[in-house]
């Protein structure tokens, strides 16, 4: 779309949208249906709640848990997406682009003959490789709502119950002493 449209960031904005939301959909829809049949929903149900109350109060905030982490990952891969283009000569080149930067390094035949070739290539290559690890620790750390809450009240209550073996520097699992097999 964005070769047949021209190079530009509007355009290719518009592809990305175009090609990223029915994963959303997906998403929602999958969340929608599972929380449908929920005890909570089926309560409400039955006190008379209308649809869209049980909608708001109940299905769109068990889906808004799991949209931010989409969010992130879906901006991590568009980002990756223009770096690409550009690189490949499909973005708009008076844009300055990491993809555009190592498509001109690339372009020049005696780029590894000379000596600054780190300089022309590490940078955006550091760059994007941080922009990638970043994204990805942040949705590590994010928390996923009260399906995370609960596993890990589980873990708490599964690892209370076990017992802790601790040892001491330079002791044996028992706790006793090590020998040194060593004579003087």
């Amino acid at each position: 779309m964005v070769t047949l449209a021209g190079p530009s960031r509007t355009h290719l904005a518009l592809a990305l949208a175009l090609l990223s939301w029915p994963s959303f959909a997906r998403i929602v829809r999958s969340l929608v249906i599972q929380n449908r049949s929920a005890s909570y929903v089926e309560a409400a149900r039955a006190i008379g709640a209308s649809g869209p109350r049980i909608v708001l109060r109940h299905l769109l905030p068990s889906t808004l848990a799991v949209l931010p982490t989409k969010l992130i990952l879906t901006v991590r891969f568009a980002m990756f997406t223009e770096t690409t283009l550009a690189f490949l000569g499909l973005a708009d080149s008076s844009q300055p682009s990491w993809g555009s930067m190592l498509s001109w390094a690339f372009n020049d035949p005696l780029l590894f003959a000379r000596s600054v070739w780190p300089w022309l290539v590490l940078p955006p290559v550091l760059a994007i490789a941080t922009l990638v690890l970043a994204t990805t620790w942040i949705v590590g750390g994010l928390p996923l709502g009260p399906l995370t809450v609960h596993a890990a009240r589980q873990t708490e209550v599964t690892s209370s119950d076990a017992p802790v073996a601790r040892t001491a520097p330079g002791t044996g699992t028992s706790g006793a002493p090590r020998l040194s097999s060593s004579r003087s």
